[in-house]
C-alpha cells in the first residue's frame, strides 16, 4: 500500500484492491480540510448488502454515511488521529441496506500523496466482527448506548438455534478486565471490544476458573426461568497466591425469532468477598472455641447441650451411648501436675478416636466424656465398644466406661445418665482393684488420705447461723473435721495446711460439698426449704481448671433449693485475679447459689472484694468482734455494716460469744451472728436433733 505515489487515481489503478476478501475504503483530505470519498472495494459494499454502484453513490455524497449514527463521533476522532500520522484501530457499526448493522474493526492509516496540493490518503481496511439484529435497536438510541451507560461491566450475547453470538461489551467491562487481570500477574492489559467479543464467542466461560464453570453455567441457564440469577466466581488465573472474586448477575428475555438475549453483569468484589470469608473464618473459629474442647479437639458440654435440645424435637434411631470417666485424673493432677494430667486426657481421647469420630465425642467435664453414635446397629456398636475396652485395659485401665444401645431416642440426657450409672459400677471395681494393688505413681500421703476417706475419718460439723433479732436458726456453716483412730477430733489447723501443701485440699472441699448437698436434700424431702448451708472453698480448689464443672456435676446429683447453698470466699481468694474470680462468681450465681465474703476485716483488700458482682452476704471477722467496746472498733463496725447495707448486702458477725456483743451488733443493724453464744460446731446428726427436730 505504501507504494502508492500518484496524486490522482483511476479505476484501473485501484482495481488491485477489488479482489481483497476484506473491506477497503480510501478517502482524501485537501489542503483546505475538505474530506472526499475516493474508493471502496466491492467486498465492503457486498458485506452491507449493497451493489458496488449503490454504495459508491452513498459514500460520494457522505464518506461516512454507512457508519451508524451513534458511532460517527468516535469514528471522526479516529479519522483525525490518523490524519495526524497515527495508526488507529477503531470499532464501529456499519449500517446494512435493510437497516440492520454489523460491527466492524477498521485499521486506519494515513499516506501523504501530494505535498503541493496537500492531498492526504486515508486508507481503511474493514473486517466484520459481529452481526447485530435490527430488533435490538431503538429509533434514536442504540444498544451500545444503553450498554455503555451502565456503571458496571456488562456483556450482552444472544443464543439462537444453538449458536451463541456476542452482541456488546461495554467499556466498564473492558476496564474491569484490564484492572483485575493486571492484579493477578502484574502485567499490563489493554483489551479491546473486538478482542473481548471474539474471546467470548469462542468460549463464554473463558473468564472463570475451571472449577467455577458449572456455577456460572447454572446461573445463565437458570435465568431462563427466573427473572434474576447471580453467583460469585473466581477469575481465571486465581489460585497462584492471589484470588480475584467477581460477582455476576444474569437476566434474559426471549426474542421474536425464538432466540434469547442474555445480559450478564460483572463486578469486582474481591475486597468484600475476602472480608466475608474472613468473617466466616472468624465465626468458624468462634464456633469451634465455644463448641469444641481446646485440649482434645472433641466437642464440649455446650455442643452436647445443644445436641440434646435438637434431639428433643428430632428423634434419632439406633443410637449407641458410652459414658467414660478417666480414672485418677484429679489425683494425677494434684500429685504429678496438670501437664501430666493433660497428657493422660489426650492419651485417652486418642483411644476414643480410634473407634469413633471426634464429632461423636463430647467432653462434659475434666475427666468425663460421652460418646453418642446415631444410626449404628447394636452388633456394630458392641463390637466397637469391645475393642475400645481392650485398649483401655491395655492402657492400665485409664478410664471406667459404661455403655448402652437404644433403638429409639428423644431424651439424650436420660440415656446418658443410664450409661453413667453403668460406668459407676465399673468405677467401683476400678477402685477396688487399684487399692488392692500398690501403684508406683501413688504417693504415700495420697494412700493415707484415701484410707482416711474410706474409713470415715473425715466428717462434716455444722455451726448454726442465727438471726440476731429473734435468735432463730436460719442456717449453718459446714466445717470439715477429722477423727483420729480413737474418734477424737483433730483440729483443722493440724491437717488442712498439709492438704493444701500437697494440693489435696480439693478432695476435702468437694467431699464436704457433697455432704452439704446431701444434708440439704434431706431437709428438702421433709419440706424444710428455709434452711441454708454455707461451705468454704479453699484458694487451691478454686484455681482448679475444672472447678466449675466439678461443682456443677455435684449439684446435679442432688435435689434441693439451690438458693439454700452458699459459697464462702475468703480474702485469700484474692490470689485469683479479679477478672477470673468475677467470672467464677457469675457462673456460680447462674447455678443458683449464694455467695458471701468471709473474714471481712482481716485485710484492707476486702473492700475491693465488695465491688464484685453477685455477692449476697458479708461475714465480719472475729478479730473485729472481740474489740467491741473500743471506740475506733465500734465506729468501724457501725460504718462497715451501714456500707454493706447501702450495697444491698446482708451482714453476719462471726465469733459472737455473749449477749452484750449480740446486743451491740443488733443495735448497729447487723442481720445475723455465728458463734459460741448459740453453739460451737457439732456433728450434723447432733445439729439436726438440737436445732431442726
Amino acid at each position: 500500500m505504501n507504494n502508492i505515489k500518484c496524486p490522482h487515481f483511476s479505476r484501473e489503478e485501484l482495481s488491485l484492491f477489488d479482489g481483497l476478501p476484506s473491506g477497503v475504503l480510501i478517502i482524501t483530505k485537501s489542503k483546505e480540510g475538505r474530506v472526499e470519498y475516493t474508493y471502496s472495494n466491492p467486498y465492503l459494499a457486498y458485506s452491507l448488502d449493497y451493489t458496488h454502484d449503490e454504495f459508491e453513490a452513498i459514500l460520494t455524497e457522505n464518506p461516512f454515511a454507512a457508519i451508524y449514527e451513534a458511532d460517527r463521533e468516535k469514528t471522526a476522532n479516529a479519522r483525525d488521529e490518523a490524519f495526524e500520522g497515527k495508526v488507529v484501530d477503531s470499532i464501529s457499526r456499519q449500517r446494512k441496506k435493510d437497516g440492520t448493522a454489523v460491527w466492524v474493526l477498521a485499521h486506519i492509516r494515513m499516506i501523504e500523496v501530494d505535498e503541493r496540493e496537500g492531498m492526504l490518503l486515508l486508507f481503511s481496511s474493514f473486517q466484520e466482527l459481529i452481526g447485530l439484529e435490527n430488533s435490538l435497536l431503538e429509533s434514536n438510541e442504540s444498544l451500545n448506548d444503553i450498554v455503555s451507560s451502565i456503571p458496571i461491566g456488562l456483556l450482552v450475547f444472544k443464543i439462537a438455534d444453538g449458536v451463541k453470538t456476542t452482541l456488546s461489551v461495554n467499556k466498564q467491562l473492558l476496564e474491569l478486565a484490564n484492572i483485575v487481570g493486571a492484579q493477578l500477574d502484574s502485567k499490563h492489559r489493554a483489551w479491546t471490544e473486538a478482542e473481548f467479543a471474539m474471546i467470548m464467542n469462542k468460549d463464554l466461560y473463558s473468564f472463570c476458573e475451571e472449577d467455577d464453570v458449572p456455577l456460572v453455567r447454572e446461573m445463565i441457564e437458570n435465568s431462563v426461568g427466573d427473572s434474576f440469577t447471580s453467583c460469585t466466581f473466581r477469575l481465571r488465573g486465581s489460585g497462584s497466591g492471589k484470588t480475584i472474586y467477581i460477582y455476576s448477575s444474569c437476566n434474559s428475555k426471549e426474542l421474536e425469532d425464538g432466540g434469547r438475549i442474555y445480559y450478564v453483569t460483572f463486578q469486582n468484589v474481591t475486597l468484600e468477598e475476602n472480608q466475608r470469608l474472613e468473617l466466616v473464618e472468624k465465626q468458624i473459629q468462634l464456633y469451634r472455641q465455644s463448641h469444641y474442647d481446646a485440649l482434645t479437639g472433641v466437642k464440649n458440654r455446650t455442643a452436647y447441650n445443644e445436641f440434646c435440645e435438637y434431639i428433643r424435637e428430632n428423634r434419632i434411631y439406633n443410637v449407641g451411648f458410652a459414658f467414660c470417666d478417666i480414672n485418677g485424673l484429679k489425683q494425677t493432677n494434684d500429685t504429678l501436675g496438670h501437664q501430666y494430667g493433660d497428657q493422660m486426657i489426650q492419651s485417652f481421647v486418642n483411644i476414643l478416636k480410634e473407634f469413633f469420630s471426634e464429632d461423636n465425642i463430647y467432653r462434659l467435664s475434666g475427666d468425663e466424656f460421652v460418646v453418642i453414635v446415631p444410626e449404628i446397629e447394636r452388633a456394630d456398636f458392641q463390637r466397637s465398644m469391645g475393642m475400645l475396652l481392650e485398649q483401655v485395659a491395655a492402657a492400665e485401665n485409664i478410664a471406667s466406661v459404661g455403655f448402652i444401645w437404644k433403638s429409639n431416642v428423644s431424651d439424650i440426657q436420660r440415656r446418658t445418665t443410664q450409661a453413667e450409672q453403668i460406668m459407676y459400677v465399673e468405677k467401683q471395681r476400678y477402685y477396688e482393684r487399684s487399692r488392692a494393688v500398690s501403684s508406683k505413681h501413688r504417693p504415700k500421703f495420697l494412700e493415707a488420705l484415701l484410707r482416711d476417706f474410706d474409713n470415715g475419718r473425715f466428717v462434716m460439723y455444722l455451726q448454726p447461723k442465727t438471726s440476731i433479732d429473734d435468735e432463730r436458726v436460719i442456717g449453718a456453716e459446714a466445717l470439715a473435721r477429722k477423727l483420729d483412730e480413737d474418734g477424737n477430733i483433730i483440729p483443722p489447723y493440724e491437717f488442712v495446711p498439709m492438704l493444701e501443701q500437697e494440693k489435696l485440699i480439693p478432695m476435702l472441699d468437694f467431699y464436704i460439698l457433697e455432704r452439704a448437698c446431701e444434708f440439704l436434700q434431706e431437709q428438702h424431702y421433709i419440706g424444710n426449704d428455709s434452711f441454708a448451708l454455707s461451705v468454704n472453698i479453699s484458694r487451691v480448689t478454686i484455681v482448679e481448671n475444672e472447678f466449675l464443672q466439678t461443682v456443677a456435676s455435684i449439684l446435679d446429683k442432688y435435689e434441693f433449693e439451690r438458693r439454700n447453698l452458699e459459697f464462702e470466699l475468703t480474702e485469700s481468694n484474692k490470689t485469683l485475679d479479679s477478672i477470673r474470680l468475677e467470672e467464677y462468681l457469675i457462673q456460680l450465681k447462674r447455678l443458683g447459689l449464694k455467695i458471701s465474703i468471709d473474714d471481712m476485716g482481716t485485710d484492707y483488700s476486702s473492700l475491693t472484694m465488695l465491688l464484685l458482682d453477685g455477692l449476697d452476704w458479708v461475714k465480719l471477722d472475729r478479730s473485729l468482734i472481740v474489740r467491741i467496746g473500743q471506740e475506733k472498733a465500734m465506729l468501724l463496725l457501725k460504718n462497715c455494716i451501714n456500707m454493706c447495707h447501702d450495697m444491698s448486702l446482708k451482714v453476719i458477725a462471726e465469733g459472737v460469744e455473749n449477749h452484750d456483743d449480740r446486743t451491740v451488733l443488733m443495735d448497729m443493724g447487723c442481720d445475723a451472728y455465728q458463734g459460741y453464744l448459740k453453739s460451737k460446731p457439732i456433728p450434723s446428726d447432733d445439729f439436726k436433733q438440737k436445732f431442726l427436730e
